[in-house]
């Protein structure tokens, strides 16, 4: 394929949102991989009950004082540069749950993944809204139909 048709065919996929698509599909994809699976595990090498429900509260807490510091940081940098990172140091973070085995690891490694995890949707749903500003022919439904789809992907 030439250089000008190559450059015509990512021109189209860019014009119908396919990059800001491609951000919800594996951000989802990703979740939906992990989540669903994260209190097995935890079953598995003997977590209780309880420990499981105070982990798994950990996200929702921390996003009520983490979610103001991201803004501010998404204005300082730019909201990119902070989606990046944050995605960057989730995709790190999350490896690390492999390392410990005992309830205080878990629950200060979760802390830390819910600090760079709680902003990614928030990011990517800005960073969207403000792509499709010019673009008539484009939706946020049609863009953030790619996170369901890689969810349903990932969940088969």
């Amino acid at each position: 394929m030439r250089a000008s048709n190559l450059e015509s065919v990512v021109a189209k996929l860019k014009k119908g949102g396919l990059g800001m698509g491609l951000l919800y599909l594996t951000y989802y994809c990703s979740i939906a991989a992990w989540s669903p699976f994260f209190n097995i595990y935890l079953r598995q090498i003997g977590q209780t009950g309880l420990q499981i429900g105070v982990l798994s509260s950990v996200r929702p807490l921390t996003m009520l004082f983490s979610q103001p510091l991201w803004g501010l940081a998404a204005d300082v940098w730019g909201r990119r540069r902070t989606l990046l990172l944050a995605a960057s140091a989730s995709a790190i973070l999350v490896l690390g749950f492999a390392l410990g085995r005992g309830f205080g690891f878990f629950l200060a490694w979760n802390v830390v993944l819910a600090l760079f995890l709680n902003p990614i949707i928030p990011l990517n749903d800005s960073l969207t809204l403000d792509y499709l500003e010019d673009k008539p022919h484009l939706s946020y439904g049609k863009i953030r139909w790619w996170g369901a789809a890689g969810w349903g992907l990932a969940a088969l």
